[in-house]
Protein backbone atom coordinates (compact mmCIF):
# COMPACT_ATOMS: atom_id res chain seq x y z
CA UNK A 1 0.00 0.00 0.00
CA UNK A 2 2.74 2.31 0.64
CA UNK A 3 4.26 1.90 -3.02
CA UNK A 4 0.83 2.38 -4.45
CA UNK A 5 0.72 5.93 -2.34
CA UNK A 6 4.49 6.86 -3.20
CA UNK A 7 3.75 6.03 -6.54
CA UNK A 8 0.36 8.22 -6.59
CA UNK A 9 2.37 11.30 -5.01
CA UNK A 10 5.19 11.12 -7.92
CA UNK A 11 2.41 11.19 -10.44
CA UNK A 12 0.74 14.31 -8.73
CA UNK A 13 3.81 15.86 -8.43
CA UNK A 14 4.62 15.42 -12.04
CA UNK A 15 1.31 16.58 -13.22
CA UNK A 16 1.43 19.63 -11.06
CA UNK A 17 4.96 20.20 -13.24
CA UNK A 18 3.07 19.59 -16.49
CA UNK A 19 0.49 21.94 -14.95
CA UNK A 20 3.36 24.67 -14.35
CA UNK A 21 4.95 24.02 -17.34
CA UNK A 22 1.77 24.48 -19.61
CA UNK A 23 0.42 27.74 -17.69
CA UNK A 24 3.91 29.47 -18.24
CA UNK A 25 3.40 28.62 -21.78
CA UNK A 26 0.64 30.52 -21.78
CA UNK A 27 1.35 33.50 -19.98
CA UNK A 28 3.93 33.91 -22.54
CA UNK A 29 2.15 33.87 -25.91
CA UNK A 30 1.37 37.12 -26.54
CA UNK A 31 5.12 38.36 -26.72
CA UNK A 32 5.81 35.11 -28.48
CA UNK A 33 6.65 35.45 -32.54
CA UNK A 34 3.25 34.58 -34.58
CA UNK A 35 4.63 31.27 -36.06
CA UNK A 36 5.70 30.08 -31.98
CA UNK A 37 2.29 30.56 -30.77
CA UNK A 38 0.73 27.68 -32.99
CA UNK A 39 3.43 25.61 -31.79
CA UNK A 40 3.22 26.56 -27.75
CA UNK A 41 -0.68 25.85 -28.14
CA UNK A 42 0.18 22.31 -29.91
CA UNK A 43 2.49 21.95 -27.42
CA UNK A 44 -0.29 22.88 -24.33
CA UNK A 45 -2.83 20.73 -26.05
CA UNK A 46 -0.65 17.57 -26.42
CA UNK A 47 0.34 17.96 -22.08
CA UNK A 48 -2.97 18.53 -21.28
CA UNK A 49 -4.29 15.86 -22.97
CA UNK A 50 -1.83 13.72 -21.07
CA UNK A 51 -2.20 15.88 -17.84
CA UNK A 52 -5.87 14.22 -18.41
CA UNK A 53 -5.11 11.02 -19.46
CA UNK A 54 -3.09 10.32 -16.30
CA UNK A 55 -5.49 12.14 -13.96
CA UNK A 56 -7.95 9.44 -15.38
CA UNK A 57 -5.68 6.91 -14.50
CA UNK A 58 -5.17 8.21 -10.71
CA UNK A 59 -9.42 8.48 -10.59
CA UNK A 60 -9.66 5.26 -11.71
CA UNK A 61 -7.01 3.47 -9.55
CA UNK A 62 -8.54 5.41 -6.47
CA UNK A 63 -11.54 2.95 -6.07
Amino acid sequence: MADKNQARAVAIKRLAGLTGVVAALLSAFEILEDGRQLETLDTCADMAGEIADELDKLARNAS
